[in-house]
């Protein structure tokens, strides 16, 4: 029986499907890590608020009851300030963070498809295959009982064959 003419499509086929099931398993790998890192920036953010609000009341019990001048009140609330900006920073890298798992979501959908484009190609090529082997096998059984007949009608006439 001759060879699959499109053995090397197949091999080609079969590659290409593995290399996406990998590419996707890589794809996973990261959005996992991304939900990781969102789910930990918003841990540092919640604590960061919690310490905020704590602190924020430790400064003005701090102050409660002082006389305080006005270079002392604005030290107070330019202190206060760079505490909302900086939970402001804080913030920003929980959106950061839900931007890239966004995008790694984005790139796992992608994997995912291509995956499943790379494994639809490879099913439909070895369907092909199945129909040509079998079609090579009726092709096979043909001649055998071919060359089975030949063989019988060479016999010479009114003998059978031992």
């Amino acid at each position: 029986m001759p060879g699959y003419p499109l053995a090397s499509l197949l091999d080609l086929r079969q590659h290409r499907a593995e290399e996406a099931e990998h590419a996707q398993g890589l794809a996973r790998q990261r959005h996992e890590q991304s939900v990781r890192e969102v789910a930990s920036r918003r841990e540092e953010l919640e604590k960061y608020k919690s310490w905020r609000e704590e602190e924020i009341e430790r400064s003005y019990q701090g102050i409660f009851g002082k006389a305080m001048g006005e270079r002392e009140l604005e030290k107070f609330k330019a202190y206060l300030a760079s505490l909302a900006m900086k939970q402001l920073t804080y913030e920003e890298r929980v959106e950061e963070a839900r931007r890239q798992e966004r995008q790694d979501q984005e790139a796992l959908d992608a994997a995912c498809e291509e995956t499943r484009r790379a494994k639809a190609a490879k099913t439909k090529l070895d369907e092909h295959f199945e129909i040509w082997s079998q079609a090579q096998r009726l092709e096979q059984e043909r001649a055998e009982e071919k060359e089975l007949e030949d063989f019988r009608s060479r016999t010479p006439e009114g003998q059978e064959p031992s």
